[in-house]
């Protein structure tokens, strides 16, 4: 599976033959990108820095990163600390982040439903991100 982004996942999402709930759709793609995409890139920045990681680092990243990256990290045994969260965000992007992120963990099992959904429409799999038809 490719990364696929949340504009993505939102028109896989709209593509089901069963229609979920619009005041849902949001939530679940960005649901999406936070369980199967922010892994995947995680997994990808962590490989690319492991030459640099004994020495000190500064590793900018988006807010929903935060937590699992730290947990990626502390998992392969490399020591790091958060210096500061949230910079530059205001209120109410703060809020639609933390919404986003504690949908994103308590509800696993429907956006795990919803990933399935996909693939089963899909042959069992998950189609070429729409964005890799641009850039042909």
């Amino acid at each position: 599976m490719r990364y696929q982004s949340q504009y993505c996942w939102s028109l896989l999402i709209a593509e089901l033959w069963d229609r979920v709930p619009d005041s849902e759709r949001d939530l679940l793609s960005r649901g999406l990108e936070i369980v199967k995409d922010i892994p995947l890139r995680e997994q990808y920045w962590l490989n690319e820095l492991k030459p640099v990681l004994q020495k000190d680092i500064i590793f900018v990243c988006g807010d929903s990163h935060i937590d699992s990256f730290v947990e990626l990290m502390d998992s392969q045994k490399f020591v790091s600390r958060v210096i500061k969260r949230k910079i530059g965000m205001t209120p109410e992007l703060i809020q639609q982040s933390d919404e986003q992120i504690l949908f994103a963990k308590t509800n696993r099992d429907r956006i795990e439903e919803i990933y399935n959904k996909i693939q089963e429409e899909n042959d069992g799999t998950i189609p070429t991100p729409c964005y890799a038809s641009l850039l042909r």
